[in-house]
């Protein structure tokens, strides 16, 4: 919560740099700010992480504005794996072969909301998850990426290129795609921290339909 260093919680020492972005207190922790200017957070280098295929990233996103294009989020690359903030949607891309083979898919995102987002590849399918639903699963082009290159939190440098302003917090890489009820788990368990009202998961009697990405159910 607070310095130039966030902190590894998975105890394997893979800290990261903080550079411009700052800490904001967020319900019993803290969560990033992003400036949308030139704040970023340099994770190391992907493979010194252990990440390879298949993948998950999972964080809670609370985007402060649209975007006109691509505005990264999380990852190392339009060329390898990248979770991005385009408009109002995050789009996950996977690629192979020095991005000659890609493929995506996209969910819509609240803006000044949080909402958590999970992007799985389990190098059959590729698929991503808002508030506790899929918005999108597709059948993957590519059965694997390359992991070059560093794992960033927003964009570092490339002054032509919008960068995403708002929050992110309990940012998760994963080396395994999560299962539907595994991110679904997830989602209910921390709702609350992020002003999704927790009685919807108790009170209800009757079967419903929920729109979590709008707040509502049905």
């Amino acid at each position: 919560g607070q310095g130039e260093v966030a902190g590894d919680s998975s105890g394997n020492g893979h800290d990261a740099h903080i550079s411009g972005a700052t800490w904001v207190k967020q319900a019993d922790g803290f969560s990033l700010s992003l400036d949308g200017i030139d704040d970023y957070v340099d994770c190391g280098e992907s493979r010194d992480l252990g990440i390879v295929s298949p993948i998950t990233i999972e964080a809670w996103v609370k985007p402060g504005r649209s975007t006109p294009d691509n505005a990264i989020l999380f990852g190392a690359g339009m060329r390898s794996y990248l979770l991005t903030f385009f408009g109002k949607q995050a789009c996950w891309f996977i690629a192979h072969h020095g991005g000659s083979l890609s493929n995506w898919v996209r969910g819509e995102l609240d803006l000044d909301e949080w909402n958590h987002v999970v992007a799985t590849f389990d190098t059959e399918k590729i698929g991503l998850w808002v508030n506790g639903r899929h918005a999108q699963i597709a059948k993957s082009v590519v059965k694997s990426y390359d992991p070059a290159g560093h794992f960033f939190i927003g964009t570092k440098g490339r002054p032509d290129l919008p960068k995403f302003k708002g929050l992110v917090d309990k940012l998760r890489v994963y080396d395994s795609a999560l299962s539907d009820e595994q991110i679904v788990s997830h989602f209910k368990a921390e709702a609350a921290q992020y002003d999704f009202d927790p009685t919807w998961f108790q009170r209800l009697r009757m079967t419903p339909y929920y729109y979590l990405d709008r707040r509502q159910i049905v």
